[in-house]
């Protein structure tokens, strides 16, 4: 039997779907915080150095959380708020915790093309970041509309633009794929330079990538294929939470997954390479060939202790030799 979508019972009924989710991912957002706090607590302690990736991590954490409170909140008050202008930030918000993710993972292409002093790449990384902001803005403030339903005593959304929320989903999908592609490229042309050295932590980057892709697929483009049917304003929306908050997530524990991996196998390189140092820092070949570095030299020193021993030894010996008693 077919579906009437613009049946406002149906439309009721999805619009319920759309808060339980809300409910749900509340909870399955706020227990990824609660696990992961010792990144606040090392960071506030300065056991753990504040890096650049922090920034958009710790902002995506938070305004995910804030964004399902009011959701949650808005829908289970009878208190009058103003749902268009509330509605229009938190759409807003939630966009730009989508765009977070995306750029979280966007540092470390950056951060090894600058070291490689390969400047196209930044700047075609970062001029699609910026017309990932400008959607942001236009996705946000200027397609939804709510107003306030005094029988129900809550907000209502009564407009929706549904063009406008596929091609941000689109988009956004698409911009992963090329930052993951270009994690990849930075990384083989790291190994291309590095012909005699094995860079471990390019195995971890090209997996994580590839991992972070299929969740991306898997979360943002049925809310593309939603928004482009555009059955109803309840069915446009209703895969755009999950979307965002799964999105945080896995960009998150990508970063974390990463920064375990590197102090697990190089302690003394661990954070370097989860973008989370200045773009001014050391070069990439020096960074890496530190963990070398260390062992040639001690297999240098021991090499020289050795040598002396023998000189001395042979001297020694030669003394010894040419005594006459």
């Amino acid at each position: 039997m077919a579906v009437d979508w613009n049946d406002p019972a149906v439309v009721k009924y999805i619009f319920f779907l759309y808060q339980q989710n809300a409910v749900f991912l509340l909870g399955f957002h706020g227990m990824h915080i609660v696990t992961q706090l010792r990144i606040e607590r090392e960071l506030l302690l300065r056991k753990r150095p504040f890096r650049l990736v922090y920034v958009p991590f710790l902002l995506a954490r938070y305004l995910v959380l804030s964004t399902l409170l009011f959701f949650v909140i808005s829908q289970n008050t009878t208190v009058h708020v103003d749902c268009d202008g509330a509605y229009r930030f938190f759409a807003a918000v939630g966009s730009i915790c989508a765009m977070f993710a995306s750029w979280i993972l966007c540092t470390r292409p950056l951060v090894i093309f600058h070291a490689l002093s390969m400047r196209l790449p930044i700047v075609v990384l970062s001029f699609l970041g910026f017309v990932q902001a400008v959607l942001v803005v236009l996705q946000g403030v200027l397609t939804v509309r709510s107003q306030w339903n005094a029988a129900r005593q809550a907000c209502d959304i009564v407009q929706w633009d549904s063009k406008m929320l596929a091609t941000f989903y689109s988009y956004s999908f698409g911009y992963d794929v090329v930052i993951v592609s270009s994690t990849l490229y930075a990384v083989h042309k790291v190994q291309h330079l590095q012909e005699r050295r094995k860079w471990h932590v390019g195995d971890a980057l090209c997996v994580q990538g590839i991992w972070y892709i299929i969740t991306t697929c898997a979360v943002n483009v049925p809310v593309a294929v939603l928004a482009i049917l555009d059955l109803n304003i309840g069915m446009d929306i209703l895969l755009s939470t999950p979307a965002m908050v799964i999105s945080v997530v896995a960009s998150a524990h990508a970063m974390l997954s990463l920064d375990e991996y590197e102090r697990a196998n190089s302690p003394s390189t661990a954070g370097m390479y989860i973008t989370t140092l200045p773009l001014s820092t050391m070069p990439i070949d020096t960074a890496i060939s530190l963990g070398e570095t260390e062992k040639t030299d001690t297999q240098r020193s021991a090499a020289t202790t050795a040598s002396t021993a023998s000189a001395d030894q042979a001297h020694a010996s030669g003394l010894h030799s040419s005594n006459p008693g």
